[in-house]
């Protein structure tokens, strides 16, 4: 990473640790010469991240799945819901791979994942991308 724009990211694995808590390892899938579409300042202020580090290469690349964040790690995490009115037992996330969480200096705890780097154990036969149009969607949604 390059340490002038993109600062050390004190991560917490604590989910890693709880007895009994369905979660996967995953590794990332590649992508070739990726690019940043759209980059959040506020979001990034979350986690303490200033705004030149949109500039960072290196960002992009482990944002696209291309190489870890130094201190990360990985997983891809179960759950139980319903789905289509119905109780659908054992899901998971298909396409997210938590990283960890983040505590920044004012001490709030992010969880940062990455949505669409690649297939999980839960991706029941899926690739696990996510085309730009839908993360969009997801991202307008969510602001």
């Amino acid at each position: 990473m390059n340490t002038t724009t993109l600062p050390t990211l004190a991560w917490d694995h604590t989910l890693t640790q709880l007895p009994g808590l369905p979660w996967s390892a995953v590794t990332a899938t590649p992508l070739p010469s990726p690019r940043l579409a759209l980059f959040n300042p506020e979001a990034a202020a979350l986690l303490d991240w200033p705004p030149a580090c949109a500039a960072d290469s290196a960002l992009t690349e482990a944002l696209a799945g291309n190489g870890p964040l130094p201190g990360a790690q990985y997983i891809a995490t179960a759950y139980g819901g319903h789905q289509f009115g119905v109780w659908a037992g054992r899901l998971g996330d298909g396409r997210a791979m938590l990283l960890g969480a983040v505590r920044n200096v004012r001490h709030e705890r992010w969880e940062v994942q990455l949505k669409g780097a690649g297939p999980t154990p839960y991706s029941r036969g899926a690739d696990g991308r996510a085309v730009l149009r839908s993360s969009l969607r997801e991202y307008l949604c969510s602001e």
